[in-house]
């Protein structure tokens, strides 16, 4: 059983904050008589892919308002992604055949070339989806991915390689960068909408509401590793580790095939106090992490001996044009010398002459 903050109280209450106070009276009576809560209690499984059922969501879908939007009849944070093919979206992707450079790239999702969430050039469509590249990668730029789950690219940075299955491959990680929202990077300051927000969030925390079905949800890296101490201050039993909680990419670069896949990233949910409303008053400002995930891969041994392979072709390549050269050359000196010194010539022996005469 897991206690965590009541999502969908929490998106109602964060929509309606700056409605008119006659307004937020009602919306203050419906949560008090419809089960708004500020915390819940669920077993894991419901909270994460089963979904559980809602006195809150049940009214909001009977009452059908579009001021407040909740599209779903039973909340699970991953609840819509259990079985689904198409969660995730269409991608438009360069095959490479005009310019192998460009294999994998992203040019659309959904059709779009922009995804709505942000101004350009943070709402550009960019990148790739992390699972192919080109070959003959230049080990010492960045590269970007395009996360789904925050509706945004990411740069990662090549830091060091990384060796499996005998292969060495280059390690593109999360920065300090990454997740900045122009804070100390001016560059990611379009991933923070200023018009929406009185302040920006701090470094290492982006704003998902727009993405998000408007909840007031933001992204981070696990135990917010990389973001702002105030946010690890905040919540006890928060400790970033570099080993644990790195966001990283280790791709062999002559191939481009990735070795090992760790997307972590931490989902979680902004508590505000509003007087108006009876289950906000009083209660502490914080940014509460609801949970984090790992989307793990790695190469397996077979795949990896056919990218040993494909490494070594033009070596294997180079070695047979050479012993075919070798080989060739023997062949040439062996004739030369054989012609040289008559060699070739065939000599009868004398009883063979004797019984030809």
């Amino acid at each position: 059983m897991v206690t965590a903050a009541h999502a969908i109280t929490a998106t109602v209450a964060d929509e309606m904050r700056n409605q008119r106070k006659i307004v937020k009276k009602i919306i203050n009576f419906m949560l008090n008589h419809e089960g708004g809560k500020l915390y819940v209690t669920k077993p894991v499984g419901e909270w994460i892919f089963d979904g559980y059922q809602d006195n809150i969501t049940d009214f909001l879908n009977l009452f059908n308002t579009t001021k407040i939007d909740i599209p779903y009849k039973r909340f699970g944070w991953l609840a819509d992604r259990n079985e689904s093919l198409t969660y995730d979206g269409l991608f438009t992707i360069h095959t490479g055949t005009d310019n192998i450079s460009n294999l994998g790239r992203l040019t659309h999702w959904n059709g779009k070339s922009e995804t709505g969430f942000y101004d350009k050039p943070c709402g550009v469509v960019n990148g790739t989806t992390g699972d192919l590249f080109p070959p003959k990668m230049n080990v010492n730029d960045e590269i970007t991915i395009f996360a789904t789950d925050a509706c945004r690219f990411m740069n990662l940075r090549p830091r060091g390689t990384f060796k499996n299955h005998g292969l060495t491959a280059t390690k593109w990680v999360g920065t300090e960068e990454t997740l900045d929202s122009g804070e100390n990077y001016p560059n990611q300051a379009c991933f923070c909408d200023s018009e929406r927000f009185e302040e920006c969030p701090k470094t290492g925390v982006v704003e998902c509401k727009a993405c998000r079905d408007k909840a007031p949800i933001y992204s981070s890296f696990p135990h917010f590793y990389l973001a702002d101490q105030s946010y690890v201050d905040a919540v006890s039993g928060m400790k970033p580790e570099k080993d644990k909680h790195e966001f990283f990419l280790a791709v062999e670069p002559i191939t481009g095939v990735p070795v090992q896949v760790h997307g972590r990233i931490q989902i979680n949910m902004m508590i505000e106090p509003d007087d108006d409303f009876d289950i906000y008053r009083g209660v502490q400002k914080v940014l509460m992490p609801m949970f984090w995930f790992d989307q793990y891969a790695e190469l397996s041994s077979e795949l990896a001996s056919r990218a040993k392979l494909a490494i070594n072709l033009s070596s294997y390549g180079i070695i047979f044009g050479y012993s075919l050269i070798a080989f060739a050359s023997v062949f040439l000196i062996t004739g030369i010398t054989l012609t040289v010194t008559k060699k070739w010539v065939r000599r009868t022996p004398e009883d063979e002459d004797m019984l030809t005469n």
